[in-house]
């Protein structure tokens, strides 16, 4: 059939001129390929050289200054050599510079003691610090402190009621009934008060005149410690959580008191506060090396100014580096009388306290013998 025969010629004719053109584009790229590696490489060093410009007769003295200077501006960068490349770089890791909100911590017992005020708690309650442990899948924390307001937000008048409040989390996927959590009061108002030790999940706290109870996490349980004082093992020394010194100067009011007894002297140290006046408070540290077997007098020491409000309390000791209750991990050291604090914190010198003149007691006359009659 004449028609057929038209159709299929013409399918053949477009299939050859499709063929041809996808054939030329070939040739033409693999050409353009080659004659791009086989183009000549530049002569000379690469960059070329710069060439000092040159001006006219006619050229402003301002421009030349300025275009001669940016001419050897890029000459001194061309002739620098580039720095040798690293072929194995490691990062370098670089820790977080420490600021003023790093809590000191320490481990009592089964938790962590944390020495901060910081709470999740309205304004009636002041704290002291807390301490958190597990025990089973319970997360556990338990805050010291004292509440400072009525229920009708007026302040209360010292001495505060002590108390203790217990907050429980669940570690897994069982969550912690509402009774489980739970505010416990001490016997007597004298707070805020404060943990400073543990021993497991018993913990040993203390008010502000040092009585001392026991509070047991597991049972909710609170008792006296029998014999009111505590002391405990610190570094090389002791801290005893009494504020009892044998002398009376006014001015000064102490927490506790760390010491540490050798062959030929005994180092004692009384962290407290000073009252200056309208009862602001001036955290001091006092320190006493004395013979052994001497009894403590002020005159024996010497008065250290701690660079905070309030008072300051001796909370551990690394061999005899005293760690102190602070808003951040401050120590101190007796034998160089320096506080240390972390990089990035630092310590303001607070105003020299005035001299403490201690009153001269003179004797009173004995009385004359009166004879028997």
């Amino acid at each position: 059939m004449p028609g057929l025969r038209f159709k299929r010629s013409s399918i053949w004719l477009s299939l050859f001129f499709v063929s041809s053109g996808v054939v030329i584009v070939f040739l033409f790229v693999a050409w353009s390929y080659r004659a791009a590696g086989s183009a000549p490489a530049p002569q000379g060093p690469y960059p070329p050289p710069l060439v000092m410009p040159t001006f006219p007769p006619d050229y402003p003295a301002a421009k030349q200054t300025r275009e001669v200077a940016a001419w050897q501006t890029r000459a001194a960068a061309l002739d620098t050599p580039l720095p040798t490349p690293n072929p194995n770089p490691v990062a370098t890791a670089v820790p977080p510079a420490p600021g003023p909100f790093q809590v000191s911590r320490r481990t009592a017992g089964m938790g962590t003691i944390f020495e901060t005020g910081a709470a999740p708690f309205s304004s009636f309650y002041l704290f002291e610090n807390h301490w958190r442990g597990v025990i089973g899948n319970r997360e556990i924390t338990v805050y010291a402190g004292a509440q400072r307001l009525a229920s009708d937000t007026t302040a209360l008048p010292p001495p505060l009621p002590g108390l203790l409040i217990v907050v429980v989390k669940a570690t897994d996927h069982t969550p912690p009934s509402h009774s489980e959590n739970g505010t416990y009061y001490l016997p007597v108002a004298d707070g805020p008060a404060r943990i400073v030790d543990a021993a497991g999940a018993r913990l040993t706290v203390v008010t502000q005149s040092n009585t001392a109870y026991y509070f047991n996490v597991a049972t909710r349980e609170l008792m006296a410690v029998p014999g009111g004082s505590v002391e405990r093992r610190a570094g090389e020394g002791t801290i005893v959580e009494s504020g009892a010194v044998p002398f009376d100067v006014p001015e000064y009011t102490f927490a506790n008191q760390w010491y540490v007894e050798r062959p030929d002297e005994r180092v004692t140290v009384l962290a407290g506060s000073r009252i200056g006046p309208g009862n602001w408070k001036q955290a001091v540290l006092f320190i006493a090396v004395t013979p052994p077997g001497k009894p403590l007098e002020f005159g024996d020491g010497t008065v250290y100014l701690v660079p905070r409000h309030g008072a300051v309390r001796v909370v551990g000791a690394a061999g005899d580096r005293l760690l102190l209750a602070a808003e951040f991990e401050l120590t101190f050291d007796p034998a160089t009388r320096q506080l240390i604090a972390p990089p990035g914190i630092v310590l303001e010198t607070p105003a020299p306290l005035p001299t403490v003149v201690l009153p001269t007691v003179t004797p009173e006359p004995a009385p004359s013998p009166v004879p028997y009659p």
